[in-house]
């Protein structure tokens, strides 16, 4: 019977480390998804953290394979624009296993593209979905 309650409490657990990923897009090499609950607006702006989990590893010279990426980007709300501020590689599907690199500069401001998974990603981020 403890078994049985441990088990139950483990898989709980585990649904809520994972509740916030919504899927917002996706397709045979890759599923997209927004973390809801690390949405953080200030005045015309909102920060959120999105997920790409591949189907297959990718690589990238010199690196281990990696199987998802996390990126944390701002989203320009009035002006349809975007930028990276972070993104880490990591070695399991959905941000899991070991963080392979990371990249923690800012990047510069990019308009935001009709009918892309990046101005999906914005809609959400922005309340627009």
């Amino acid at each position: 019977m403890r078994v049985i309650a441990l088990l139950a409490l483990l898989g709980a657990a585990s649904g809520i480390a994972q509740a916030g990923w919504v899927e917002v897009g996706g397709n045979e090499l890759a599923t997209t998804y927004a973390d809801a609950q690390t949405i953080r607006k200030s005045g015309s702006t909102a920060r959120m953290w999105h997920l790409i989990d591949y189907t297959r590893a990718k690589e990238i010279a010199g690196m281990k394979p990696y199987r998802s990426t996390k990126i944390h980007d701002e989203y320009d709300c009035a002006n349809d624009r975007k930028r990276t501020l972070s993104i880490s590689l990591h070695s399991a599907n959905m941000g899991e296993g070991g963080v392979l690199g990371t990249v923690t500069a800012p990047g510069e401001w990019r308009q935001v593209l009709p009918d892309t998974l990046v101005e999906t990603l914005r809609a959400f981020a922005c309340g627009k979905w």
